[in-house]
C-alpha cells in the first residue's frame, strides 16, 4: 500500500493524525460539513489545478494542471485525493509500476510545460513543464515505494515537453506577428501614398504614422519576443525609412515653394506662342512689358500678322498713320478697271475698313 504521511516525510510536512490511506478517510474529521468537503477535495484539487494550468498554458496547461493540483493535494493529505490519485495509478499498472508512474508524471509535466512553452517560450516551459513532471512522479513513486526512475522520466518528458510548446508557440507567435507587420505595413503604404497625391499635408502623415507605430508596438507586445522582435527588426525601421522619404519629399516642396519663376518676357517683341499657356487657368500668358511697347489685340494681329512681323524686325511701317501711297503699275486705264475688278478694289476696301476698326482713320 501507500501512505500520505511518507509523501510529508519528503516533503518536510509534519505527520498529521489520521491521515487517510486507501479507506479516503480524512483528517479533517469524521461526519458533517467535515466530512463532505473532504469527499470534494479530490475533485476541488483537479478543477484548482486546471484553473491555474489554463491560465499559464491554455488546454494543454488545463490538463496538466489538473493531474499536479490533484497530485498536490494528495502530498498534503488533503481528503480522498491521494486514493484518487492512486486508483489512476492502479488503472495503469499493465505498464508497470515505474512506466504508470513515469506516464502520469509525463501526461501532467508534459502538457503543462506544452502550454507554458507556448505562451511564454521555451525557457519557461521547460523548468514549469520539468519541475511538474518530476513533483508528479516523486509524488506517486513516495505513495507507492517506487524509487526515483518514475519521477526522473517524468521531469525529463516535462522538460520535453516544455521544449516543443515553447517551439510550436514561438513559431504560431511568429506567424502572427508577421501577419501583423504585413498588414501594419500596407496602412503606412497608404498613408505614403496620400501624402504624395496631396490628400494629407506632412503634420499630418507624422501623426498617422506615429498612431500605427504606437498602436502596433502595443499588439505586439502580446506576442511576446516574437512580437517584439517583429517590431523592432521589421514594422519600427519600416516607418523610420517611410518617414525619411516624406520628409524628403516635403523640403523639395518647401524648396520649389521658394523659387522666383519669371513670367516670360519679350523685351525683342514677336508673336507668343500658344506654347507659353498655362501661366493661368483660363489659359492667358502672364507677361512682362516695358515703357515704349505696344501690345497689339489677337484681332488686329491676325489681320495684320505679315506687317507686324515686318515692322518687329525692322523695316518700313506702312500703317502708322499719314497719307496711304498706292502704286498703281499699269499701262493704261483700261488695265486699272481690269485690275480693280479682279479683286484689287476688294481689297483697298478691306484695308481701308480695317484701319476704321483701329481707330486710325483713312
Amino acid at each position: 500500500g501507500y501512505n500520505v504521511n511518507a509523501v510529508n516525510q519528503l516533503l518536510g510536512i509534519p505527520a498529521l493524525s489520521g491521515v487517510p490511506g486507501l479507506s479516503g478517510a480524512g483528517a479533517l474529521g469524521k461526519g458533517g460539513i467535515f466530512s463532505s468537503l473532504a469527499a470534494m477535495a479530490p475533485m476541488l484539487a483537479l478543477m484548482g489545478g486546471g484553473y491555474l494550468g489554463n491560465k499559464l498554458g491554455g488546454t494543454p496547461g488545463m490538463l496538466g494542471g489538473g493531474i499536479a493540483g490533484l497530485a498536490g493535494a494528495a502530498a498534503l493529505g488533503i481528503g480522498g485525493s491521494a486514493g484518487m490519485l492512486m486508483n489512476t495509478w492502479q488503472m495503469l499498472s499493465f505498464l508497470g509500476p515505474t512506466g504508470a508512474t513515469a506516464l502520469m508524471a509525463g501526461a501532467g509535466g508534459g502538457l503543462l510545460g506544452f502550454g507554458v512553452g507556448q505562451n511564454y517560450g521555451m525557457l519557461p516551459g521547460a523548468i514549469v513543464g520539468g519541475a511538474a513532471g518530476a513533483g508528479i512522479g516523486a509524488i506517486i513513486a513516495s505513495l507507492a515505494g517506487l524509487g526515483p526512475a518514475g519521477w526522473i522520466v517524468g521531469g525529463i518528458v516535462g522538460i520535453l515537453g516544455g521544449i516543443f510548446g515553447g517551439l510550436f508557440g514561438g513559431s504560431a507567435r511568429r506567424k502572427a506577428a508577421d501577419t501583423f507587420v504585413q498588414q501594419q505595413e500596407t496602412a503606412v503604404d497608404q498613408i505614403e501614398a496620400q501624402f504624395k497625391s496631396y490628400q494629407v499635408d506632412y503634420p499630418t502623415a507624422l501623426t498617422d504614422l506615429e498612431q500605427i507605430r504606437s498602436n502596433a508596438e502595443e499588439q505586439l507586445r502580446k506576442l511576446k519576443d516574437e512580437g517584439k522582435k517583429a517590431y523592432s527588426r521589421t514594422l519600427s525601421p519600416y516607418i523610420d525609412k517611410i518617414e525619411a522619404e516624406l520628409k524628403g519629399y516635403e523640403d523639395e516642396r518647401e524648396r520649389r515653394e521658394t523659387l522666383a519663376v519669371a513670367p516670360p518676357q519679350f523685351a525683342e517683341g514677336g508673336y507668343v506662342s500658344g506654347r507659353l499657356a498655362g501661366w493661368r487657368s483660363d489659359g492667358g500668358i502672364q507677361a512682362i512689358v516695358h515703357p515704349g511697347e505696344y501690345v497689339v489685340n489677337p484681332a488686329a494681329t491676325a489681320r495684320n500678322r505679315a506687317a507686324l512681323e515686318n515692322m518687329n524686325a525692322g523695316g518700313a511701317n506702312v500703317s502708322a498713320g499719314g497719307d496711304v501711297h498706292i502704286h498703281l503699275h499699269t499701262i493704261d486705264g483700261a488695265s486699272t478697271m481690269t485690275w480693280l475688278k479682279n479683286g484689287g478694289g476688294d481689297t483697298i476696301a478691306k484695308y481701308a475698313r480695317g484701319r476704321r476698326l483701329e481707330g486710325r482713320g483713312f
